[in-house]
């Protein structure tokens, strides 16, 4: 009986050690194994979508070329994941504020102290003391002549200007002219000097999104570029095209507007993106620029597009400010906005 009851005694642990052992293998392949394998689709998947965000360029040049009110369509399968459209900097778009003196005795400067989108602008002459009894004159609402028409909205005649809230939605420009005044003590009776220009931008974008359960992959297109974000930052992966010819510096804007930026798909589905072409814009034209070029950026991905004019295109961080960046001038500075219209559609 003893002999036996130790083989029986021997079974059990045996059979009890089998299932330790495979309920190990199974918890395992299920904690770390099928996460695994999950999280490399993912990167699958988000690596075809970056591969077709990047051929959108190429469309939307094409778009271009042809001319006023053509259209084209490009194809979005994916298995997974959302896609939605955004306009402007409420839909978690990027905005560009661009502005440079036009006069080498004088310049300006837009400051966001708070970093609440709340701007301050100082004008001041060559020695640095700030200038009173400035014209701040707002245009918006850009027309589809060339060269762009604008209707004015606001004027003001305060310096310096404190906390300007810029308009957040419905335009698909805002330019402000900074002008002294014919009478100003500075200038007697002589003509009007515009002093500089500031510009504001709203891109427009596409994002596709899929989530696991330890990452988000999101991407981007954007102003001809293609953003890779993590939720903490974002790094461009597909950079827009700047021409730069010596003292020619030419800026191009790339501006994507949807009637519903509400716009909105998930799942496996085949997408269809639709661009119609609205206009090109000339907005400043071979405009000499004696002191600087300086861009603030702002938005959900706005990181990425200061690493790119700051890497890129050698524009300098302005003291410490990593979205104000700045660029020597002493160029002939040309803007060209490009507007189109999106559409999301589901084919199947």
């Amino acid at each position: 009986m003893g002999i036996r009851s130790e083989y029986a005694v021997t079974e059990v642990i045996s059979i009890i050690l089998v299932i330790a052992i495979v309920t190990s293998a199974v918890t395992g392949i299920l904690i770390w194994g099928v996460p695994y394998i999950e999280e490399k689709k993912a990167e699958a998947v988000a690596s075809s979508a970056l591969t077709q965000l990047i051929s959108i360029d190429n469309v939307i040049e094409n778009v271009i070329s042809m001319g006023y009110n053509s259209s084209r369509y490009v194809n979005f399968l994916t298995d997974k994941g959302k896609i939605s459209l955004g306009e402007n900097i409420s839909s978690d778009c990027d905005r560009l504020i661009i502005f440079y003196s036009l006069n080498s005795s004088f310049d300006f400067f837009v400051t966001d102290t708070d970093h609440d989108g709340r701007f301050d602008i100082n004008v001041t002459d060559e020695p640095g003391s700030i200038i009173d009894g400035i014209t701040y004159s707002f245009y918006t609402n850009i027309t589809s002549q060339t060269p762009p028409e604008f209707s004015k909205t606001t004027i003001s005649e305060s310096s310096p200007i404190q906390n300007l809230l810029f308009p957040e939605t419905g335009f698909d420009a805002v330019l402000m002219n900074i002008t002294i005044p014919k009478g100003h003590l500075l200038l007697g009776q002589n003509p009007e000097i515009v002093v500089g220009r500031i510009w504001v931008l709203d891109l427009g974008h596409i994002t596709y999104e899929i989530t696991t359960n330890k990452n988000v992959y999101k991407l981007i297109f954007e102003n001809e570029g293609v953003i890779q974000s993590n939720g903490d930052s974002s790094y461009l992966m597909h950079e827009p095209k700047i021409i730069e010819r010596g003292q020619s510096y030419v800026f191009k804007i790339l501006q994507l507007k949807t009637d519903d930026v509400s716009a909105y798909a998930a799942g496996n589905a085949n997408y269809r993106l639709t661009f119609k072409f609205i206009n090109t814009s000339v907005l400043e034209s071979s405009t000499y620029v004696p002191r600087y070029i300086r861009i603030w950026t702002y938005g959900e991905y706005n990181d990425s597009w200061s690493r790119f004019f700051n890497l890129s295109l050698n524009y300098a961080q302005y003291q410490g400010e990593p979205d104000l960046l700045c660029l020597r001038g002493d160029k002939n500075f040309t803007i060209i906005q490009n507007l189109l219209d999106m559409d999301l559609d589901v084919i199947g």
